[in-house]
């Protein structure tokens, strides 16, 4: 997917939501804002070949907290509580993002189910989340331990 038909996607989403298309617009850098199902704000981004949807969950997130940043990448591990989605900091802002890449080319109701697939894991993930944001995630404490990915047997006699 190039810029272009990005572009005519992303405007295409005002229609098929009964909204207009003026609501719906990506700039020329590939970025488009807007606030989805009234509830979230979401970014949809251009890159490369894919769109990007993400939305942010957390604000104020300092990059002093190490073990805050350990206990998301436990919380995150292989997708299978963000239900494939990816949780980022993003810097500039000091706030944590939630993203999905879409691959292919598609259509307007595919992006409608990728926007809705985020909008009801960001929900999820803000609460679920919420007590490592409020400071527990001390390694040894039982929030932190239930974020740890599955051992899978790696430690064990069987490894490959």
């Amino acid at each position: 997917m190039n810029l272009d038909q990005a572009k005519q996607l992303v405007s295409q989403l005002g229609p098929a939501l009964g909204g207009d298309t003026s609501t719906y617009q990506m700039d020329d850098s590939g970025e488009a804002h807007l606030v989805y199902e009234d509830r979230l704000g979401v970014m949809i981004k251009h890159h490369r070949t894919v769109l990007i949807v993400a939305c942010t969950i957390a604000n104020n997130i300092s990059d002093e907290e190490p073990g805050l940043f350990a206990a998301l990448m436990g919380y995150q591990y292989l997708g299978e509580r963000t239900v494939g989605a990816v949780l980022s900091w993003n810097a500039d802002t000091d706030s944590l993002m939630l993203s999905r890449m879409v691959f292919g080319e598609p259509s307007a109701s595919d992006l409608i189910r990728e926007l809705n697939l985020l909008l009801s894991t960001a929900e999820v993930v803000r609460e679920e989340i919420q007590p490592l944001l409020s400071g527990a995630f001390d390694l040894d404490s039982e929030s932190a331990t239930a974020a740890r990915p599955p051992e899978f047997g790696l430690n064990q006699s069987n490894r490959m």
